[in-house]
């Protein structure tokens, strides 16, 4: 019993850290803004950081020119 409930906290600490999320934005973008209130909707926290450089916010993080939006 002990084990089932050391993992059944371990599993809701991953998820709550899960939840937390920073979303890097143009300020121009609306799609992402629309995107952002629905992930609040659906009981995640997120911060928007707004950036007039989003290349550099891509190149930062490495992501692939195939899976970058606007």
């Amino acid at each position: 019993m002990k084990k089932f409930a050391f993992l059944a906290l371990s599993l809701c600490a991953t998820l709550a850290l899960a939840a937390d999320m920073k979303v890097y934005k143009s300020p121009t973008c609306g799609c992402c803004g629309n995107w952002t209130n629905a992930m609040q909707k659906a009981g995640f926290s997120e911060e928007t950081i707004k950036v007039d450089d989003m290349v550099k916010v891509k190149k930062e993080f490495h992501v692939p020119l195939e899976l970058s939006s606007c």
